[in-house]
């Protein structure tokens, strides 16, 4: 009777196992439009450096003619930033918040977002910052400036 009792906890402890690996994402399981990307796959970020970190687009980059991704690293209140993408005259293209998966408050987590953007000359800004939550202000600021590939016109 005693070995029965070990039998089944060690196959209730396999199913848990099992359980756990069937339901746990992986990189291959996310779904279509989730612009989320695995750390391993962006290069480490500089923990002595700014809160909000943009890896791509460099500066000087050609992004386009309809979309942009920007990706990089944030520690932000809960994860969460705004970003926005401007034309040279100020113009903006694209404004929206998006988060990190930063595993806890205080350490970094990285991000990716696709923006759709409809530039009209071959010059802009990205511009990735988090909200004061003392006075709503904007800080950490990270502007990155860009060229935008042109969209061929149609004949």
């Amino acid at each position: 009777m005693k070995n029965i009792k070990y039998i089944v906890a060690g196959l209730v402890l396999i199913v848990v196992i099992v359980a756990i690996a069937l339901v746990r994402p992986t990189e291959n399981s996310r779904q279509p439009g989730d612009n989320s990307v695995p750390v391993s796959t962006i290069a480490e970020p500089d923990p002595n450096g700014a809160n909000i970190q943009v890896t791509s687009p460099k500066p000087g980059d050609v992004v386009g003619p309809s979309v942009v991704t920007i990706k990089g690293f944030a520690r932000v209140f809960e994860s969460q930033f705004r970003y926005r993408v401007l034309d040279a005259d100020g113009t903006k293209l694209a404004e929206d918040s998006a988060m990190s998966n930063a595993p806890d408050a205080g350490q970094f987590g990285a991000f990716s977002i696709t923006a759709t953007i409809a530039p009209t000359g071959d010059r802009g800004t990205v511009e990735v910052f988090d909200i004061s939550a003392k006075d709503g202000s904007e800080i950490d600021l990270v502007s990155v400036p860009v060229n935008f590939a042109i969209a061929p016109s149609g004949s």
